[in-house]
């Protein structure tokens, strides 16, 4: 608790630990007694134990036994707040700042609350609730998005939209759901907020930079650094021819990020071209791609992965209903994506069928490739990717290569070679550069502002109406087309396979 004495507007604060704090109790305007003892506070289990913690202070906060305010040591994590023996997670709270002023005295901290109730927090230093408050806000639902941002254009990817600080003009990227679609699956919301929560705890190449987490009364916003980019299946669809180089980087990529994700204790179990957005901020040499959509929840059953994937990318132990080793998982949805990328093509150029329908007839078996290795004159994969690929689609998932192993698999050495011999390669167009976006007046902001509900959907659902953007007044400056001719116009000499 901050208690300032308020002479000549100084800000001394009263460091006496044994000052009776009972008096914030009568202030039943501020918060009932009621509210105190509906704690959000859960006990904390000896998986959460984490060490290194981003702040660290002494804080007033309402105990329960005594049932008064008392000061009690508590760290702040990514995305979560520890004290004692029990947490708090801050990505399903909103943040609410407190001032309560009693004769010379006043008090200053935090309101936390959510379904389960509130936590307060006051604080006994100005620089400890400054800190406190920027790192919370990072990790808490934040309110009034569109007071804040603008909306200005959307990108290729459902229900993502480049939008524009009011403040200062900085651009970012914005995800943004409809409350009511959780409503129809309360599951996906909890899948959602896992990915949140991941996303604010790591950082890696292979994952969306995350800023800030918003929520009104009809969506969820999730803002990110700028970035755009085109879902790998729908660029396919278009048209976009990969050449071995480019696939072996994708596929490294999903090794490295994989291998991350396992030594967090975590997995994707949607590895899919769905989910693996390419970005279009690099050259050939620096093909970057993101992936999104995780499957990954401690509590998710057998049952529920196996209708979020297409039959082929369902490793054989999760068809027997057994996932003792979930992490294999990816490495088995790495392999069908490697074997996809090098053998699919669209039927009907830009036809826009749904994933899951242009598989139907895809076979990706163990044995074929057993028969293609026999057969490798005749065979549409080289002998390096077939070796690859055994090691990654191995119905055993015992028997599976570890990933270390993998990434230093001899089919990427041999590509890495090609590349050197191919030299430097243009760089990929942008969607709509940073710049061009800062260019725009403040008067062009205002103007562009959302004052009208959108239709959000879900990004998952292949079915699902995308967003008007007639409500949105913004141009749809859609290169995609362009984009893929710049792509496969670096296809050189190399062969595909």
């Amino acid at each position: 608790m901050q208690i300032q004495k308020r002479k000549q507007n100084n800000t001394y604060v009263n460091h006496d630990s044994k000052y009776d704090f009972g008096w914030l109790l009568n202030f039943t305007d501020a918060f009932s007694k009621f509210e105190l003892q509906q704690s959000n506070m859960k006990p904390l289990p000896k998986a959460l134990q984490q060490n290194d913690f981003l702040l660290q202070s002494e804080i007033y906060t309402y105990n329960l036994e005594q049932e008064k305010f008392v000061l009690q040591k508590m760290e702040l994590y990514p995305n979560m707040i520890i004290q004692d023996k029990q947490f708090i997670i801050l990505s399903t709270c909103s943040i609410q700042k407190t001032r309560i002023e009693y004769r010379e005295f006043s008090a200053q901290g935090l309101k936390l609350s959510n379904q389960l109730g509130y936590t307060y927090l006051f604080f006994t230093t100005l620089k400890d609730l400054t800190n406190w408050t920027k790192y919370a806000k990072k990790f808490c639902k934040l309110s009034n998005f569109l007071q804040k941002y603008t909306i200005k254009e959307k990108t290729n990817v459902p229900n993502v939209f480049a939008c524009v600080k009011n403040k200062n003009n900085s651009v970012y990227t914005v995800n943004i759901f409809r409350l009511q679609d959780f409503d129809k699956n309360p599951s996906h919301y909890e899948q959602l907020m896992n990915e949140v929560n991941i996303l604010m705890s790591l950082k890696h190449p292979c994952l969306l930079k995350y800023c800030s987490l918003y929520e009104d009364q009809y969506h969820l916003y999730i803002l990110y650094d700028y970035w755009v980019g085109d879902p790998l299946y729908k660029l396919l669809e278009q048209g976009l021819v990969l050449n071995s180089i480019q696939i072996s980087k994708i596929v490294y990529q999903l090794i490295k990020f994989a291998k991350f994700l396992h030594k967090q204790n975590l997995y994707h179990a949607q590895i899919t071209p769905q989910n693996i957005i390419l970005l279009r901020n690099g050259s050939l040499d620096q093909l970057q791609i993101v992936l999104i959509n995780f499957a990954y929840r401690e509590e998710i059953g057998v049952v529920q992965l196996i209708k979020k994937l297409p039959k082929q990318w369902v490793p054989p132990e999760m068809q027997q209903c057994n996932i003792q080793f979930p992490q294999k998982i990816d490495q088995y949805q790495i392999g069908c994506t490697l074997f996809y990328l090098c053998v699919y093509k669209p039927l009907i150029k830009g036809s826009c069928q749904s994933f899951n329908k242009s598989i139907e007839n895809l076979d990706i078996s163990f044995l074929r490739l057993r028969q293609e290795s026999a057969l490798a004159e005749k065979s549409i994969l080289s002998l390096s990717q077939i070796d690859l690929l055994q090691y990654l689609i191995q119905p055993d998932p015992l028997k599976r290569r570890d990933l270390s192993e993998l990434s230093n698999h001899h089919w990427f050495v041999n590509e890495k070679a090609k590349f050197k011999q191919i030299g430097k390669q243009k760089l990929l167009p942008s969607l709509r550069t940073i710049l061009e976006i800062r260019e725009q007046s403040s008067m062009e902001v205002k103007l562009s502002r959302l004052n009208q509900r959108l239709s959000i959907t879900s990004i998952e659902s292949d079915n699902d109406e995308d967003i008007n953007l007639q409500d949105l007044n913004c141009p749809e400056d859609n290169q995609l087309t362009d984009f893929i001719s710049i792509l496969n116009s670096q296809n050189l000499s190399v062969h595909k396979c």
